[in-house]
């Protein structure tokens, strides 16, 4: 133990005050400010060394004499060198940086994206004051970064799977670490088909830090697997048998593409005049098993293909090339409403572009021509894979309940809690989401965790996903957290409340059932919060990412508030009465 003065740096602070008061007894004694290895915003790894700094303030009237600092964690990956540091005075109206003064030590095997709640104490005879600090730790990471599908006896990579099928799945995956991993093993736990069975394990030597490896697992589907369904896998792993995570990958179902694997140009495609026309053609393709090739022209001559197309809303359009023709003389051209967007000649192996669509009617145009002299290569160009987005005709629309999410637990329950949510997705076409949680003031939150971080919800079909509790070491009191879901191809992110009550365990009154009514919900100006059971004794608004905007206390059984300065928008409402009694109301403003 040594003596010197310091503190940690913010990135969760407790809510509700709970951080600050979270004592035994009264208190004027309060941590300021705390860093790690000088910053109080650390960026934390595997295998680091964590030299704290803490400094803390008498903001009363009497001196502070004896007083032990210690620091405490709940993550068994923290190994503690020095877990103490004594004092023997602090005046009133005085600050006291305790330099160099707690050391700890992250595990260099730790899981990437853990969670670190650090409870950060100092005590005498008489007082105990509290501080909890929850940190983001980047640690092993393996991702994926690409997925492609090869079936067996195909030409080539396919887009979408297919029942009655077999073959490969090739998975890009990336060492993220900022370390090299040796010994990775890797497997899949599942999939959330049961009409698919995908499997394939293998160890990975050695993985430097941001290189990648090809894996290779094999895949069956059954006659009853529906092709338009998106798939997820979950791959697990590990390193060299420590510390097991999983990561999900999503094989997407339908697709709004053309891949050309019919015997005739699909419907809508059309040449012009009497010039030689584009064809289906097997002999090399971007994906799938065809492509459409332009016909064979002389000099002078073109080949072209028109598809009109009707799109509701801006968008845009995707397709593969490849051309094999005389260098800067013999080109492939492609217009929108004959207006020129690009041109290709020489050597240009499959090449996917992208280019922006106005809504409203449009003609798509590809059009190889030939100049005066000269045949080279294959004196022709290839197209595939013109796709729109899936969205293109159904707006996305994906909802989560309940909302907000509210959980009641006791005290130092070691085995935590769980709570269920539900994405349900209404629309005509799957949605890809990513989930992060957060505090209010989007730092990382180190009390709860999630069961899907990403994945897929498929068209029409509800998805149930586990937030997992674990309140060990948290002090009594309420704690906010917020889930944000981004979801690909829609333009916002849905915001769900997290509101976590950590209840002593004595009496079990803090918490009851619902008895309030709030009226009128939504509003537009003025509510009313009424209890005919109990005296309301405290009244809280927040936003819906918990920062605290009003606190109320009317001690009745009624109270009005006036919301019309508020923006419109969603607000949680909460309660306190005398009894104890807390409850959390989501409220509309107009």
């Amino acid at each position: 133990m040594k003596r010197a003065f310091t503190i940690i740096g913010i990135l969760f602070l407790v809510i509700s005050g709970v951080a600050q008061n979270g004592s035994r007894f009264s208190t004027d004694l309060r941590f300021n400010e705390i860093s790690i290895n000088g910053s109080t915003t650390p960026e934390l790894h595997s295998g680091d060394t964590l030299v704290f700094t803490i400094s803390i303030e008498n903001i009363g009237n009497e001196p502070y004499r004896n007083c032990m600092l210690s620091i405490s964690t709940n993550n068994p990956s923290i190994i503690f060198i020095d877990s103490t540091e004594y004092f023997d005075y602090i005046a009133p109206g005085n600050e006291y940086t305790l330099n160099r003064c707690l050391i700890a030590v992250i595990a260099p095997n730790i899981p990437d994206r853990n969670s670190i709640l650090f409870t950060f104490s100092i005590s005498n005879s008489t007082e105990e004051v509290l501080l909890q600090r929850s940190y983001r730790v980047s640690g092993i990471s393996l991702t994926a970064e690409h997925i492609r599908i090869f079936a067996m006896g195909a030409g080539g990579p396919q887009r979408t799977l297919h029942p009655s099928e077999c073959g490969r799945l090739a998975i890009t995956l990336k060492n993220n670490s900022a370390q090299d991993l040796h010994y990775i093993n890797v497997d899949i736990l599942g999939t959330n088909d049961s009409n698919i069975t995908v499997s394939g394990p293998v160890q990975i030597a050695v993985l430097h830090a941001g290189e990648t490896f090809g894996y290779l697992p094999e895949y069956t589907t059954t006659a009853q697997f529906q092709s338009d369904n998106t798939v997820d896998i979950r791959i697990g792993y590990d390193v060299n048998g420590s510390n097991p995570q999983e990561i999900t990958v999503s094989i997407v179902g339908h697709c709004n593409c053309e891949d050309f694997d019919g015997v005739q140009l699909p419907a809508g495609f059309y040449g012009e005049g009497t010039q030689a026309g584009w064809h289906i053609d097997s002999t090399s393709m971007a994906i799938g098993s065809h492509s459409i090739r332009s016909g064979q022209i002389s000099h002078y001559d073109s080949s072209t293909v028109n598809l009109p197309v009707n799109v509701p809303h801006s968008t845009n359009v995707s397709f593969s090339f490849k051309v094999s023709s005389e260098s800067n003389y013999d080109w492939l051209y492609f217009y929108i409403d004959d207006e020129q967007m690009d041109r290709w000649s020489g050597d240009h192996d499959w090449t996917q572009v992208s280019y922006n669509l106005s809504a409203g009617e449009h003609t798509l145009t590809w059009r190889y021509i030939k100049d005066k002299s000269v045949n080279t290569g294959s004196d022709c160009a290839w197209v595939d894979a013109i796709c729109f987005p899936t969205y293109l005709y159904e707006e996305p629309s994906l909802t989560i309940t309940p909302s907000p999410i509210e959980m009641s637990i006791v005290h130092n329950d070691a085995t935590g809690s769980t709570a269920l949510i539900t994405f349900s997705n209404p629309s005509d076409v799957h949605l890809l989401y990513e989930n992060e949680i957060s505090d209010p003031d989007g730092l990382p939150v180190g009390w709860l965790d999630i069961s899907s971080e990403n994945g897929s919800v498929n068209a029409g079909e509800n998805k149930d996903i586990t937030l997992q509790y674990c309140e060990l070491g948290l002090i009594p009191g309420d704690y906010s957290a917020t889930l944000r879901t981004n979801v690909r191809d829609m333009d916002t992110t849905l915001i769900t409340p997290i509101i976590l009550h950590i209840l002593s365990g004595v009496g079990m009154s803090e918490h009851q059932e619902p008895t309030c009514r709030v009226y009128p919900n939504p509003t537009s100006g003025e509510i009313t919060i009424a209890n005919n059971n109990a005296i309301i004794r405290e009244i809280s608004i927040y936003d819906i990412f918990g920062k605290l905007l009003l606190k109320e206390a009317p001690t009745a059984y009624s109270h009005q508030l006036r919301l019309s300065d508020y923006a419109s928008g969603v607000y949680l409402l909460k309660i306190v009465t005398e009894s104890n009694s807390i409850e959390t109301i989501k409220i509309v403003k107009r």
